[in-house]
C-alpha cells in the first residue's frame, strides 16, 4: 500500500482561488500559514500551498475565508509547470483529502508527514558552520508520467543525520517520518526563493515495494495537466 500522508494545521492566507480544468473539473488552491521553528530556536511564519479538487474545492471556496484556522489532511504531490521564461519548475504541494475548521489556539500546531519511496542517490552528509551534521537525501515517489517521477528533498540533523547516512544508500526503499519545512535561499540573481522539504525525525527501511493505489490519486490532477496557480513569486520555487 502506498504511504503518503500529511497533516497540517494553520491559518488560511488570502483568498481561495477556484477554477476549472480544461475537462471541467473544479480545482482550488490556497496558502496555509503556520509557525516553523528555526535551528536557532526562533519562530517564523511559513506558507504551504494546498490544492483541493472537485466537491472539496467548491465546498472550501464557499465556506472558508482568509484568516480561518484549519486542519488539512492530504498527501504530498509534485506539480510540474513552465514559468514565463519557459524553464521547467517543480512545486511541492499538499493535495487535500479533507479540510476541517479549528478553533484558533496558539498551542495547536500539527505538522506531520509520512512518505515511502526510493532513495535516488547516495545521501549527502556535511557539517554546517556550527559544526552540526546535516544530511540531504532525495526520495522518489510515484511516477507522474513517463518523463517525470515525483522527487522530494529530505533533510535531517545531528544524530538522525548520522544514523540515516550509516544505514541507507542509493536504491534503498524507506519510510520517512517527519514534518514539512520551508528552506529559504537566494538564487544566482540575488532573488530570494523558498523550497519545501521534509525534515526527517526518523527513517526506517521499507521491505516491500509499494503497490499502486488508485484511491490515493483519485483527487489528484490529471497527469497531462498542470494545476499551478501563482500566489506569490517567492513561494515553492524549485527550479530544476
Amino acid at each position: 500500500m502506498r504511504i503518503n500522508n500529511c497533516m497540517l494545521s494553520g491559518e488560511i492566507q488570502g483568498e481561495i482561488k477556484l477554477r476549472e480544468t480544461s475537462k471541467g473539473v473544479p480545482v482550488a488552491t490556497v496558502l496555509v500559514s503556520t509557525n516553523q521553528e528555526t535551528r536557532t530556536g526562533n519562530v517564523r511564519k511559513v506558507k504551504f500551498r494546498v490544492t483541493l479538487w472537485r466537491d472539496l474545492a467548491e465546498y472550501a471556496y464557499e465556506h472558508y475565508r482568509d484568516g480561518d484556522y484549519v486542519l488539512i489532511d492530504g498527501l504530498l504531490k509534485c506539480n510540474y509547470f513552465k514559468d514565463g521564461e519557459k524553464r521547467r519548475r517543480k512545486v511541492v504541494e499538499i493535495v487535500a483529502r479533507n479540510i476541517i475548521k479549528l478553533v484558533p489556539e496558539e498551542d495547536i500546531c500539527i505538522n506531520r508527514c509520512y512518505l515511502a519511496g526510493e532513495v535516488t542517490m547516495r545521501p549527502e552528509l556535511r557539517q554546517t558552520k556550527n559544526d552540526e551534521p546535516m544530511l540531504t537525501m532525495i526520495l522518489a515517489g510515484e511516477e507522474v508520467d513517463k518523463k517525470n517521477r515525483e522527487q522530494f528533498k529530505v533533510v535531517a540533523w545531528n544524530g538522525t543525520a548520522n544514523d540515516i547516512y550509516s544505514r541507507f544508500d542509493k536504491d534503498d526503499r524507506v519510510v520517512v517520518m517527519g514534518r514539512l519545512s520551508c528552506n529559504f535561499w537566494t538564487d544566482e540573481n540575488g532573488s530570494p526563493k523558498t523550497s519545501v522539504v521534509i525534515s526527517a525525525d526518523e527513517v526506517v527501511p521499507a521491505i516491500e515495494k509499494e503497490e499502486p493505489l488508485e484511491q490515493a490519486t483519485e483527487s489528484c490532477a490529471p497527469k497531462e495537466e498542470s494545476t499551478y496557480i501563482e500566489h506569490d513569486a517567492l513561494l515553492f520555487d524549485d527550479a530544476e
